[in-house]
């Protein structure tokens, strides 16, 4: 992994920075092994908060959530100490894990992510954040590569309309000039990293191939952040009729 002091600069001028060999091989392999093992094991016994299906209750997985509240190992890989050097360069701040995820893009039924920002989920102010997006698998533009717009996280907290969905509830009403912000797509090999501020609008296509693309994600909290409980309370009574209704 290169140094960080390159990482930062990267990731202050454009909000997000692509780093490759963030993991070791072996800890990528020590990943997947044990993402397998929490499939089989832990996910069966999950609420429907926890883990999110392509379709329905059951199938294609294609998200879950809190992965550290259910086991060790996860909880241990949220907090990996070279993972938190990255994020408090790039913040300038110190900084303290609080939620992991896995993304998977299924072969051929993996669908697309709309445009979004994580603070519209988060509610910081101020919007002191930053996510870390591990692939597991090498990352194409078939497969359901996240895109960012570059630059776009000095735009603050963008509108978004509710979409009605348990997972991405959320979607981007505002069209970004391609102009001054341009699209990149995060290629990255698996082991890469793809690290993003809370506020970078970004998105993901479907999956068209016939490989899954999964993803591990953990989030961080700058030291400056705090949570608007209001625009929390607004969010939190949103989704509780989502699932309500479901």
């Amino acid at each position: 992994m290169e140094d960080l002091t390159s990482i930062a600069s990267r990731f202050q001028r454009d909000g997000f920075v692509l780093v490759e060999n963030f993991l070791s091989p072996d800890e990528l392999t020590t990943l997947q092994h044990e993402l397998t093992r929490y499939i089989d094991q832990v996910v069966p016994h999950l609420s429907s908060r926890h883990v999110f299906y392509e379709a329905g209750d059951n199938g294609p997985i294609k998200h879950l959530t809190s992965l550290d509240l259910h086991d060790d190992f996860f909880k241990q890989m949220l907090s990996r100490p070279a993972t938190l050097q990255v994020v408090e360069a790039c913040l300038g701040t110190p900084a303290e894990p609080f939620a992991s995820e896995v993304f998977y893009k299924h072969a051929h039924v993996g669908t697309e992510t709309p445009y979004h920002q994580d603070n519209a989920y988060l509610h910081f102010d101020p919007a002191d954040g930053v996510v870390v997006w591990i692939a597991l698998d090498d990352v194409t533009l078939d497969n359901g590569a996240m895109h960012y717009r570059k630059g776009a996280y000095e735009l603050g907290d963008l509108d978004h309309f509710e979409t009605n969905l348990p997972l991405f509830s959320k979607q981007l009403s505002a069209e970004l000039d391609p102009a001054q912000n341009p699209e990149v797509p995060a290629l990255v090999k698996q082991g890469g990293a793809a690290i993003h501020h809370i506020q970078t609008p970004h998105r993901a296509g479907p999956n068209r191939t016939d490989h899954d693309r999964r993803a591990f994600v953990g989030n961080y909290q700058g030291s400056r952040a705090r949570v608007d409980e209001q625009r929390k309370a607004a969010h939190d009574a949103y989704t509780a009729r989502i699932y309500n209704e479901g």
